[in-house]
């Protein structure tokens, strides 16, 4: 990995999460010093996060460095004024269930990995602090727009994370940063799904398999285990059985939680997906209608 400069080395260290430990960024227990430095932090100096920590509402640094050597999940949105810097360690992961704003002159080091479901917003001058990574591509991920100035300049051996010139593109992103989507596959793919759908999502279950005559209707399917949720979408195959294989096609305007197939002509099979939000969904067992068509008639003949 190539050394690159990061604001850590001018903010003299005044707050200290407990080492491997996991707790509320609002709580004091979380904080070797016994207190915690609070959602608006405004002092000249670092606070540093070497356990997993969350908070409960957004932060916003006005002054000082917020250094990230291990996880920092804030819930809401992350601001920097005019005085503040971010600093991401290799390996340390900053995950932001809101917006980022970014002030004037804030330097962002991004050494490891930094997810923001919203936007991101720079309202400073143009160029004048810096956005950078030392991963090529960076391990920045954004999951809506980005307004304002982004800053263009390197660092050393790092390049601007909204580099969409010569940097190393993301699957979904033609810039050095990638979009929500790029994360899959990555190694923080399964930390962030815990995250952002919480305890799970538990689908319930549906009932039950049927065999229709020719002419004939289904019964309705409907639900014979309740679902942690109640936003549904329904879908149905009749080359699958399961629903991670074969072609699956969403049934339009199958959003209740039982479903009437009415008629049908051929063998099909249904299942129902549970949706949370944030793209965190969950899939029942499939019920396969089996469709047995009419006995060809057969002909009686007199000598």
């Amino acid at each position: 990995m190539f050394l690159f400069s990061s604001p850590s080395s001018i903010w003299a260290q005044a707050y200290l999460s407990k080492d491997n430990y996991t707790g509320n960024w609002e709580d004091g227990i979380s904080w070797t010093g016994g207190s915690s430095p609070g959602l608006n932090y405004n002092n000249a100096s670092t606070v540093a996060v070497e356990g997993e920590i969350t908070t409960s509402n957004s932060l916003f640094f006005d002054k000082g460095l917020l250094s990230i050597r291990d996880t920092l999940v804030v819930n809401g949105n992350l601001g920097f004024g005019n005085n503040g810097d971010l600093n991401v360690d290799a390996g340390g992961v900053l995950i932001v269930l809101g917006s980022l704003a970014v002030g004037n002159k804030v330097d962002i080091a991004a050494g490891g990995t930094i997810i923001i479901t919203g936007n991101v917003d720079f309202s400073g001058s143009a160029n004048k602090g810096s956005f950078t990574s030392d991963q090529f591509p960076a391990q920045v991920y954004i999951g809506g727009s980005i307004t304002g100035s982004p800053p263009t300049s390197s660092s050393g051996g790092a390049i601007p994370v909204f580099d969409c010139d010569t940097a190393e593109e993301h699957e979904n992103s033609e810039c050095n940063y990638g979009v929500i989507e790029d994360i899959e596959g990555e190694e923080v793919e399964e930390y962030f799904q815990e995250i952002i759908c919480g305890g799970g999502v538990n689908p319930g279950a549906i009932a039950s398999d049927q065999t229709v005559c020719d002419g004939n209707s289904a019964s309705t399917i409907t639900e014979s285990l309740a679902s942690s949720e109640n936003t549904y979408q329904w879908f149905s195959s009749v080359d699958s059985t399961d629903p991670s294989t074969g072609t699956w096609t969403l049934i339009s305007g199958a959003t209740q939680q039982t479903y009437n197939p009415g008629l049908i002509t051929e063998t099909i099979s249904f299942y129902r997906q549970v949706q949370k939000g944030n793209g965190c969904t969950a899939n029942s067992n499939v019920v396969v209608i089996t469709f047995s068509p009419n006995p060809s008639p057969v002909g009686i003949f007199h000598e």
